[in-house]
């Protein structure tokens, strides 16, 4: 069953596009409902299209696009918050080490693990230092611009500007 919520979780319809239908608006909110029970993470994979962290308020404000039966919201909003790819966010106190209590903020373990991916590559990236351009690349490049100054204004780059190109691109 929950394939089948998988394959139609793009047919979400936004309540606010029905108009004022109201059998049409109670029947898209419960198959909106319905859905979202069987697949929660729906609500935090739009959020985190935007953000990579959000607020409880930024769920509920989602939800609230989908959903208006206040105890269909309040059992979705119960399913995204206890679902499993939401984590809690917590701050620390930089001094202390200590947890803050403040507002909960989320993310997604999906979107943790490609920010920690890309943390790691980065790292990497500045470990391996040596990404400069080849020598030869550089004195042809210096080569061809003292040439070409030479044709149009009769002089060449100073040794300050040689050294200048080749600390950037070494």
């Amino acid at each position: 069953m929950a394939s089948f919520f998988d394959h139609h979780a793009n047919e979400l319809q936004s309540l606010q596009s029905i108009g004022d239908n109201t059998d049409y608006r109670k029947q898209a909110a419960s198959r909106n409902a319905e859905i979202l029970l069987h697949n929660p993470t729906l609500i935090p994979e739009r959020l985190t299209q935007h953000d990579s962290v959000f607020a409880e308020k930024d769920i509920a404000r989602e939800l609230n696009k989908y959903i208006d039966d206040p105890h269909e919201f309040q059992a979705v909003l119960h399913a995204v918050l206890s679902d499993k790819e939401l984590v809690r966010l917590q701050p620390i106190d930089s001094a202390s080490q200590q947890s803050i209590d403040s507002d909960a903020y989320f993310s997604t373990r999906t979107m943790i693990n490609i920010e920690r991916e890309m943390m790691d590559s980065t790292k990497a990236l500045y470990q391996d230092q040596p990404h400069g351009v080849h020598s030869d690349f550089i004195n042809d490049a210096i080569a061809d611009q003292n040439n070409e100054l030479q044709e149009k204004f009769g002089g060449v780059l100073s040794d300050e500007q040689i050294n200048a190109i080749k600390h950037m691109t070494g």
